[in-house]
């Protein structure tokens, strides 16, 4: 599936355990409670960064959100209050960047069986990753021009 199926807006708390937001596909609704997973995507751009939460229920429903329609409450207090409600053998899966933004680092660590820590890419790696493709890059330029040569002396 694309990325774009799931991104929501206009999202509504109701009865502060669903969840219920607009996507490209239609409305869809996510159980709080029944959350099997928890992940988080930050794109860069030149305006702001785009931080959205992906959050999957076991009934398969998955949307990305950043933020609430109307109220005091935040997407970030909803899914924090759920998955500290959760029950203590929920295995929640909750990626490390997820933990981050949610405060829950300490309890994602802990080994009580609520939840499972998710991938985890080391800052420092993203950060130099545009770095440690330029070798790759310039192999990949050297093999294509000694090609190009030998292509050339054939005629």
């Amino acid at each position: 599936m694309s990325f774009y199926a799931h991104l929501s807006w206009h999202a509504r708390l109701q009865d502060r355990d669903l969840l219920s937001v607009r996507t490209v596909t239609g409305r869809r609704t996510v159980d709080l409670t029944r959350l099997t997973k928890v992940g988080r995507i930050e794109v860069v751009a030149q305006g702001p960064t785009d931080d959205r939460l992906i959050l999957t229920d076991d009934h398969g429903v998955r949307v990305l959100l950043n933020k609430l329609n109307g109220g005091r409450d935040t997407v970030d207090a909803a899914v924090r209050r759920a998955l500290l409600h959760s029950p203590a053998t929920a295995g929640v899966t909750v990626s490390g960047r997820a933990a981050e933004r949610l405060d829950l680092e300490a309890e994602v660590r802990r080994p009580n069986g609520r939840f499972k820590e998710g991938r985890r890419i080391p800052f420092t790696l993203i950060g130099f990753a545009p770095l440690l493709s330029v070798p790759l890059y310039l192999l990949l330029a050297l093999v294509l021009t000694l090609g190009g040569f030998q292509l050339a002396d054939i005629s």
